[in-house]
């Protein structure tokens, strides 16, 4: 998982468990203005985090993300996170 401070919603890679598919998909680019735009679709995904310090596992819910199964990771915004009182420190 990384922070994407460019991002205006959160996007979510293959290795997440998709828990509801809202039918909806939405157009995005990158970027690069040249590139094409892809259609994703919009869905609420899960994804395991292991605190460093403990090691207990907190299963992350991710509610209205974009989903790309080409990536490997995951893109979270963090203005996403803030607006639903998620207290992020990305310094």
């Amino acid at each position: 998982m990384e922070l994407d401070t460019h991002a205006d919603i959160t996007v979510l890679g293959k290795n997440c468990l998709l828990i509801q598919d809202f039918g909806k998909s939405v157009s995005v680019s990158g970027w690069n203005a040249s590139a094409s735009s892809t259609e994703c679709p919009t869905v609420t995904g899960v994804v395991a985090y292991d605190h460093p310090y403990t090691g207990v596992t907190y299963m992350l819910i991710w509610h209205q993300a974009i989903y790309l199964d080409m990536m490997d990771n995951h893109l979270i915004c963090p203005m996403q996170c803030r607006v639903h009182g998620v207290v992020i420190h990305d310094t």
